[in-house]
């Protein structure tokens, strides 16, 4: 068997739920559901129904101590093959249902199949657990009706043969019923055992009740020649249930067990009434109208939307198509819009719960215009016909639109900022007036204290244009100084009144000027042969400052100057370099913007370069070394902002082979030029005892320290010197010679003899950097 059709839903919606919200309730997924039930409407749909979960329906199991809501349901369906195999897996329906409804319609499954359902309940925690499957069912194909069978005059059906007590008919079999028209329904039957006596005629009962209730319920009569009828003037898409019985001379028969529900075909809506306005000719609106209708019969199929038509005839030749309800938009709309607003997933979740919504209120109407309306209703069987126009609403009279958003044109300080826009919509009025709204806020903040200015009844000129409205034009005085960003306003004014502000203008400024005099640098750091200058901003109208110029001179008179290179950006800071001690030197600044280059500033005070000895160095480093020498380097100074110390005059290598504290403690006069030893020499002796030797004027690339011993310890220093003394020396660095083969050994001692034996003490001799790994002893015998 084939796969059957996917089934369409039709789905029951009702207006939103209203329960109060649960105060300290643990919310949890809807428990488990009870298993649905399924009944064929007619050959091609079944009506499903089920009860809510347990835990919403009853408040909850004892004891459990949680509750849960329910945001609505969901169904799938199952086909079942012979010997109720399962055919493919389950499909779920698209259409979900609101918590209230309890029964849903699905269409167009493949009559002949076998079905099952299974139904979920679900909120915002999640879904529960799918419901155990419904009993299986056929559904009914599309022609599905008894035939009529031949009764011979002996009360023998189909010809069969035997002798019958005349008596009362037999009670007759079930028939199979189909819905033609959305008002008849066609049953048929198969003619009882007439048991003698000819049937002459039958009941027939229906009801929308399967119980029979009085009311409702009506009897038909037939006579006993057929076994079908069509039974008239019934209602759309309601479910009949049906039960007959046979007359003969004798008597009647029992009543036929109740039938199946037979549904009779499904009719769209019905055409419904014009719309009408609501509220009186004081509330009217100058942009909107509010209109409401009333809902067409619908034949128990919820009415799922609304479509509503605006124009602006009644012949509705030209007209704007909006929706009410889950497939079109909420409670406001406008016929102007290109295309319809896009809602959030919360304002569809309302609207699909919302579909019983039957006003609504148009919005970006024009003023003083008519407007007419026409409304139709559609569920899922259809739609109804458009209704007939509505009579002619009217808006009210309006002050003019808004102003288009003000554009810059040019401006000067002097002269101020001119500007335009765009001519509103003044709806048949002649525009008499323009106001000016400019704050230096985007937000025009209304509040007491705001800087918020307005300027009413500007002077303007207008400019019409071929297409388009008419270009508007005005200058603004009194504007805030240049750079700073203004904000405009626009609005027009009629004989009916002030329209509305126009949108915030693009920041607007007056063109900036070239930056005032800076004040004279007022703040300095010396250095030995630099200053570093610092100074404060100018103050630069309308654009900032982007760079500086800085000169300097030896007199206040500033003859002859020299301007510093090298200036980068804004910054307010620069080391003035090249400098020489003993000299007063004056400095002057100037700003530059994009207009230009200010002034110069007034001269500063005067300023010298910092007087003080070289810093201290980095320790000295080991380039090589032999057996008897080490070449140490070391680092010249970046001293004080010069470079690479040269304020310096010397360096002077001091080293020791004895402790390092002693080169530390060692210091050297500062007319060493005249008296300092040289190269190798000793100098004084420190209070260790320790003999410190110098070197003057070591060289940073390679000093050599000669005269050592191989594998012994040095420990160097450094230190510099210039006009105004000598540095503290360097932290001490210590160095190796390379080591060499051990010095020769005393000759052995005898220490003891035997007549066999000699006993030789041996002293080791210096290993020279090296450990003694052994000794070789030669023996020689005497004569």
């Amino acid at each position: 068997q084939g796969e059957p059709t996917r089934g369409a839903m039709a789905s029951t919606l009702t207006t939103p739920r209203t329960l109060p919200a649960l105060v300290g309730v643990h919310e949890s997924p809807p428990c488990k559901m009870c298993k649905p039930s399924a009944k064929p409407l007619n050959w091609f749909a079944v009506r499903v129904s089920w009860l809510p979960p347990a835990d919403v329906a009853f408040g909850g199991p004892q004891g459990r101590g949680m509750r849960s809501t329910i945001d609505g349901f969901r169904l799938r369906w199952r086909a079942l093959g012979p010997d109720d195999k399962l055919i493919g897996e389950f499909v779920l329906v698209d259409n979900e249902w609101p918590p209230e409804t309890h029964q849903a319609t699905i269409k167009w499954l493949k009559g002949g199949h076998h079905y099952v359902f299974e139904v979920v309940a679900f909120n915002d925690t999640g879904e529960g657990d799918w419901s155990d499957p419904s009993e299986p069912f056929e559904m009914p194909g599309a022609h599905t009706c008894v035939s009529d069978r031949s009764i011979d005059p002996n009360g023998l059906i189909n010809g069969s043969a035997g002798v019958h007590t005349r008596g009362f008919p037999l009670e007759s079999q079930p028939f199979m019923g189909l819905s033609r028209t959305s008002d008849t329904i066609d049953i048929a039957w198969d003619p009882p055992c007439h048991r003698g006596a000819p049937i002459v005629g039958y009941d027939v009962l229906l009801s929308k009740d399967p119980h029979f209730g009085s009311e409702g319920t009506r009897e038909l009569t037939v006579s006993g020649e057929t076994t079908k009828m069509v039974v008239h003037d019934l209602e759309p898409n309601t479910t009949y249930y049906f039960k007959h019985r046979a007359r003969n001379e004798v008597g009647a028969s029992k009543w036929s067990a109740t039938s199946d529900g037979i549904a009779t075909i499904s009719q769209p809506p019905q055409q419904p009434l014009p719309p009408l306005r609501i509220g009186d000719e004081k509330t009217w609106e100058p942009t909107e109208i509010t209109i409401k209708w009333n809902p067409p019969e619908s034949y128990g199929i919820p009415i799922q939307h609304y479509r509503v038509r605006v124009g602006t005839a009644s012949s509705m030749t030209e007209c704007r198509e909006l929706g009410v309800g889950p497939l079109g938009l909420s409670a406001s709309a406008s016929p102007h819009q290109k295309s319809l607003t896009q809602r959030s997933p919360r304002r569809q979740k309302i609207d699909r719960i919302n579909c019983s919504q039957t006003k609504l209120k148009i919005q970006h109407l024009r003023p003083a215009s008519d407007y007419y309306f026409q409304v139709k209703a559609i569920n899922q069987i259809g739609d109804s016909p458009w209704s007939e126009p509505s009579v002619a609403m009217r808006t009210a009279v309006s002050a003019p639109a808004r102003c288009g958003q003000a554009r810059f044109v040019d401006g000067s300080v002097k002269e101020g900022i001119r500007m335009s826009w765009e001519e509103p919509n003044s709806y048949g009025f002649s525009i008499t007036r323009y106001d000016i709204r400019v704050s230096q806020a985007a937000m025009m903040d209304l509040t007491i204290g705001s800087n918020v200015r307005v300027v009413l009844d500007v002077k303007f000129v207008r400019t019409a244009r071929p297409r388009g409205p008419a270009i508007v034009e005005t200058t603004a005085t009194g504007c805030y100084p240049p750079g700073v960003d203004q904000y405009y306003q626009i609005r027009a004014g009629t004989d009916a009144g002030v329209g509305e502000w126009s949108p915030v203008s693009a920041p607007m400024q007056v063109p900036p000027d070239r930056p005032h005099a800076p004040k004279p640098p007022e703040h300095f750091t010396p250095l030995p042969r630099a200053i570093v200058v610092s100074w404060e901003p100018p103050y630069s109208p309308g654009a900032p400052v982007i760079a500086y110029r800085l000169r300097y001179c030896t007199n206040n008179q500033m003859k002859d100057p020299l301007e510093v290179l090298g200036m980068k950006g804004g910054n307010t800071e620069m080391a003035v370099t090249g400098l020489v001690p003993h000299n007063s030197y004056f400095f002057q600044v100037a700003g530059i913007n994009s207009v230009g280059c200010s002034p110069w500033s007034v001269v500063s005070q005067p300023m010298r370069v910092l007087h003080t000895p070289p810093l201290k160095m980095g320790s000295p480093f080991l380039l090589s070394r032999t057996q008897n020498s080490i070449t140490a380097g070391f680092q010249t100074p970046a001293d004080h902002g010069t470079h690479d110390g040269d304020m310096i005059s010397s360096y002077t290598l001091l080293y020791t082979l004895k402790e390092c504290l002693a080169v530390k403690q060692h210091s050297v006069s500062p007319d060493w030029r005249s008296s300092s030893p040289r190269h190798g020499q000793s100098a004084p002796p420190n209070e260790a005892g320790d003999e410190v030797k110098c070197i003057p004027d070591a060289r940073p690339e390679a000093t050599v320290i000669q005269g050592l011993r191989p594998g012994k310890p040095i420990h160097v220093c450094v230190k510099g010197l210039n006009e105004f003394g000598e540095s503290v020396p360097s932290d001490v660095a210590t160095f190796f010679t390379a080591p060499a083969a051990p010095d020769p050994p005393p000759p052995p001692v005898q220490s003891e003899t035997t007549p066999w034996t000699i006993a030789l003490a041996i002293s080791p001799g210096d290993d020279n950097g090296s450990k003694i790994t052994h000794y070789s002893l030669h023996l020689e015998r005497g004569s």
